[in-house]
């Protein structure tokens, strides 16, 4: 239950930087309608949400590459040593895939939220 609150919280926490700094950068650049500020986070969400499905099918990759097995089977862990080194990698995995997703999904829904008031 922590973990799950603490990503939440850190992926609200990086929506609102991600914001500002697309706020800024849309300042910097000139935009001068709100429809170019809407697309900005848009298109930052997607981005959010891309690495997040990249991160999962990267340790799914890595975990069914046969060197990396083999690697894996020939030291000296054990079995259950190596299941849980896979475990971790796979919770960790998901955990980024929570934490980007539901950053890109949030700037995603500003996005919307704030075209359909302009």
């Amino acid at each position: 239950m922590k973990s799950a609150l603490r990503i939440i919280l850190s992926a609200i926490i990086l929506t609102l930087v991600v914001g500002l700094v697309v706020s800024a950068l849309s300042w910097l650049i000139g935009w001068n309608s709100a429809t170019q500020f809407v697309n900005g986070l848009f298109w930052s969400g997607a981005v959010f949400i891309a690495i997040g499905v990249l991160s999962i099918i990267g340790v799914f990759r890595s975990k069914s590459d046969p060197e990396d097995l083999y690697s894996q089977s020939v030291g000296d862990l054990t079995l259950n040593e190596r299941l849980r080194i896979w475990l971790t990698d796979i919770t960790q995995s998901y955990h980024a895939f929570l934490f980007f997703s539901l950053t890109g999904w949030l700037l995603v829904g500003a996005s919307f939220i704030l075209a359909t008031i302009t």
